[in-house]
């Protein structure tokens, strides 16, 4: 039995995106996302605080975006990264036969 994967829409993967540009955690380059020194900064941040664990990771992720000291702070987001639908469903054929693969 192969599993179902899930993706997140179009809507949501487009607004994360500059949500995250916005905050400086992501940067486009030629056409692929990539997280930058303070996303990588923020992620060893989490490893230490949660011991390596996954829900531990995550409960250490909320608790440091909603910090306002130790957070990143989101004032305002400029819609900067473009992303068609087009490539977006692209993206998803790509990673659906990567995971059909294994």
């Amino acid at each position: 039995m192969s599993a179902r994967l899930i993706f997140p829409t179009y809507g949501e993967i487009y607004g994360a995106l500059n949500r995250l540009q916005a905050v400086r955690l992501v940067k486009q380059q030629a056409n692929r996302f990539t997280v930058t020194d303070l996303a990588a900064k923020q992620y060893q941040k989490v490893k230490r605080v949660s011991k390596r664990q996954v829900l531990e990771q995550l409960a250490a992720l909320e608790w440091i975006m909603r910090c306002p000291y130790c957070g990143v702070q989101l004032k305002a987001v400029r819609w900067r990264i473009k992303l068609t639908e087009a490539e977006y469903a692209n993206a998803v054929l790509v990673y659906r036969d990567r995971f059909r693969n294994l």
